[in-house]
């Protein structure tokens, strides 16, 4: 042990008994009883020398405990440092799934409106379609009316000859009507392969955008899916971002209450002489982990309205205020205050875990 830890009360107490029992010895008592007595003494004073070392190897073991303390801190220091970083993918996954998912809605929609042009403009084509059956048919009926008046023509002309001179202005009428129908012969003719192509070429538009109207509705109703299978997926993904969220507080108290236990500890380690610290080498109450998290960090921005979060702030300086306090007693060598500071550090920092506790309750975790 070192110089300003407890004083070993076993070992005192002896050596004070000897010296008393020496000087209480009279002169009648026998030098072998004085002998035994001493002999006595030193077989107490031997038994209160192991208890010593056993005491000392106890503090080596308890600060052996300590260090193994201090790498689990690291430990789960590390694991809440991935775990926050996993929150963090997730709420990233989360954006890109809610975008991904706008963006299919909106590809649906398009492909729908898409679709409904679609079949407006096959309606427009099948209106077309019939438009030119209609041509066809006056184009047929023009055919046979110029038929019918290069006919009469001929006729008329036949009739004007023998008319002789009396029928010349009627054979030139004729002439013209004659001349007049064969040309509109051959414009229904010319007119008809046109129609036909026209016709051919609208069945065949009327047929790619049937085609085209079938592919843009399936591609809308596959888009809605899709649009639904996101939204599925972004649900899924904001609830897998909570159980991240709430496991990263729960990490994160344990990860707490684990430092407290080591404050304290460092604290005790100093009553039985493991350790020279003194009250200004501990932290402050704003400095340590827990009062970053919660007065800086992502207690302040994210749990503030949890249940538990304003209860831990009181206790919280309680401890470090009575932990310092009790440092400063006992190496003013007034153990008594040193002790009760101990005592309302424990009451403090038992509040402190209570009110971390309620926080991850309340956070999911």
């Amino acid at each position: 042990m070192t110089g300003r830890g407890i004083p070993s009360r076993p070992h005192r107490r002896i050596c004070m008994a000897a010296t008393s029992r020496i000087r209480e010895m009279d002169d009648s008592e026998s030098l072998e009883e004085a002998h035994a007595r001493i002999a006595h003494l030193e077989a107490e004073l031997a038994e209160a020398r192991r208890s010593v070392r056993m005491y000392q190897a106890l503090g080596r073991c308890l600060a052996e405990f300590s260090v193994s303390f201090a790498e689990s801190q690291a430990s789960m220091a590390a694991m809440a440092q991935s775990i926050q970083d996993e929150r963090s993918s997730a709420h990233l996954a989360a954006a890109a799934a809610g975008e991904t998912r706008d963006a299919a809605g909106h590809m649906s929609e398009r492909l729908k409106a898409l679709a409904d042009s679609s079949h407006a403009a096959v309606g427009d084509v099948d209106h077309l379609h019939g438009e030119s059956k209609r041509i066809t048919e006056m184009t047929e009926l023009i055919g046979r009316i110029a038929s019918q008046t290069h006919l009469l023509s001929m006729n008329a002309a036949v009739e004007a000859a023998r008319a002789g001179e009396q029928g010349r202005g009627f054979a030139v009428v004729a002439k013209e009507v004659q001349s007049l129908s064969a040309q509109t012969d051959r414009a229904t003719k010319e007119i008809g392969p046109l129609i036909t192509g026209i016709q051919a070429a609208s069945t065949k538009v009327k047929e790619h955008m049937d085609a085209f109207s079938a592919d843009s509705l399936q591609f809308s109703e596959s888009g809605a899916q899709m649009a639904e299978k996101m939204s599925s997926a972004l649900d899924l993904t904001h609830r897998m971002e909570g159980t991240i969220s709430g496991a990263a507080l729960r990490t994160f108290v344990e990860l707490a209450k684990l430092d407290h236990l080591i404050f304290k500890f460092e604290i005790y380690k100093v009553f039985f002489g493991l350790s020279e610290k003194s009250a200004d080498d501990l932290a402050h109450h704003t400095g340590c982990r827990l009062g970053k998290w919660y007065y800086q960090g992502e207690g302040k921005q994210l749990y503030a309205g949890l249940a538990g979060y304003r209860e831990i702030e009181g206790p919280h300086l309680e401890v470090h205020a009575s932990g310092k306090e009790a440092l400063h007693s006992f190496a003013h060598g007034d153990l008594g205050a040193a002790i009760r500071a101990l005592g309302a550090m424990e009451k403090a920092s038992l509040k402190v875990v209570r009110g971390l506790e309620k926080m991850a309750v309340n956070g999911g975790g």
